[in-house]
């Protein structure tokens, strides 16, 4: 459908657009501001770090900066109102390069434009909220987050943290085994606790970011049925994440996994078996369906599912496993699972930031965030914020990860002082001595000058 004009060549996603072109680049911006006036509020561009062209006379590969900036400029007409759209940049350069996890600055767009946003260095792909050690290991990040996190997209639960962390072995990283007994438990856990929802909604600046299958906390993977050439390929990139996400209760609900079970795939362990040697005959055979098929053929104990096993059986298997996980990462199928003390303790602390924007800024310099040293088994955290104008003050403690501690306020945070009321994850004077265990913290607030 589109001319040679508009493509500039393959990536490893399909081809690059040829947004150097006067009248592509035109085109494009005009075909943005055109969906955005069917009444979206903003636009997310995602990989921004990838709007780049090589430049000749500089022999360097240069970011398009002004072509991703102009998006948010472009105003936008909707019933006889115009605007311009709030913007947002997934922007990890220098990403690909290796060291990319500590060379972005994930300011690179917001520095040049003070009314766009950017991912923060927490919401990327990357991080693995279950891993032990994680929080403590990103720390400098967290600090960054509260010194100079104001236009960042903060939090790390979304749909590529989610993905990327239901696809890690879990036998090759150190798990927070504090986080739950299982691994299903430890996945919804690390993602969505009471710890970190404190510290990112109701502390540190930024826009929080709420992930509803999280927020749910209903599983989520990489779907895609309509590839027949990748579909085998797609499915085993996800074997793992079962491992996380499902178990045999989950399994055996009536409403779930109906496709598969058809297929002959009556138990959780059928499956598991299956998608086990399935890992490692595409990985023996470079994604050869014809020979995994062959492999299949081969097994002692054989495979469940349908006879004989060739490349149309194993694209059949392939939708039957998209579809079904399709209908299992459904939030309307997982509401029954909800506690509700939690929910409740969740929603109050999205309304303590909407009642409290001012959080929204940076720290300032009478502000402080910090972590208990030495560490002893347990990060715990303290941080006390001030409102611009002396009317509030708002105080955060946490056991972000670690050991159950005991700590004196008066000595957590000397500069507190007295008056305080805890209002976060429930209402209660602030007792001067708390046990926190991994991932509880509060928040409390004292109103009138410091």
């Amino acid at each position: 459908l589109l001319n040679r004009h508009f493509v500039a060549g393959p990536n490893m996603y399909g081809q690059n657009l040829n947004y150097r072109h006067p009248v592509v680049r035109a085109i494009l911006l005009e075909m943005a501001a055109r969906k955005m006036g069917f009444g979206a509020d903003g636009l997310r561009v995602d990989g921004a770090q990838d709007f780049n062209y090589w430049d000749e006379e500089g022999s360097c590969l240069v970011h398009d900066d002004e072509f991703l900036l102009t998006m948010g400029h472009q105003p936008i007409a909707i019933a006889g109102m115009q605007y311009r759209p709030w913007t947002i940049f997934e922007d990890g350069r220098p990403w690909p390069r290796e060291d990319y996890q500590l060379s972005s600055s994930y300011r690179a767009l917001i520095e040049q434009d003070p009314r766009a946003f950017q991912w923060g260095p927490l919401t990327f792909a990357h991080n693995t909220p279950f891993a032990s050690a994680f929080w403590i290991s990103k720390w400098w990040r967290l600090e960054e987050s509260a010194f100079l996190g104001e236009k960042w997209i903060s939090g790390v639960a979304n749909h590529d943290t989610r993905r990327r962390g239901a696809q890690t072995d879990p036998h090759s990283v150190s798990i927070n085994r504090r986080l739950g007994d299982t691994l299903p438990d430890i996945l919804l856990n690390a993602y969505d606790h009471i710890g970190f929802n404190l510290l990112f909604h109701a502390f540190l600046p930024g826009v929080p970011l709420d992930f509803i299958n999280t927020n749910v906390r209903a599983p989520w993977g990489f779907l895609r049925n309509t590839d027949d050439r990748y579909a085998v390929k797609v499915m085993e990139e996800e074997w793992r994440s079962m491992l996380w996400q499902i178990d045999e209760q989950r399994y055996q609900r009536p409403d779930f996994f109906i496709r598969l079970k058809e297929l002959g795939f009556l138990t959780f362990a059928d499956l598991e078996y299956f998608m086990q040697n399935l890992a490692r005959s595409m990985l023996a055979t470079q994604n050869d369906v014809a020979r995994v098929a062959q492999f299949f053929d081969s097994l002692a104990p054989s495979v469940a599912g349908p006879k004989p096993l060739d490349v149309a059986a194993m694209s059949v298997i392939a939708r039957a496993w998209m579809d079904d996980m399709h209908a299992y990462c459904n939030v309307a199928l997982h509401q029954e699972d909800l506690d509700a003390a939690q929910t409740a303790a969740m929603l109050a602390v999205r309304h303590f930031r909407q009642d409290n924007p001012w959080l929204a800024a940076n720290l300032g310099d009478k502000d402080c965030f910090y972590f208990r040293r030495p560490v002893d088994g347990t990060v715990l955290v303290a941080g006390l914020r001030r409102h611009p104008e002396n009317t509030r003050q708002v105080l955060l403690l946490l056991n972000l990860e670690g050991e159950p501690a005991t700590l004196n306020v008066a000595d957590m945070m000397p500069q507190a002082g007295s008056g305080w009321r805890q209002v976060l994850p429930d209402e209660s004077p602030l007792p001067p001595k708390l046990t926190l265990s991994n991932g509880e913290g509060l928040v409390a607030v004292r109103d009138g000058p410091a």
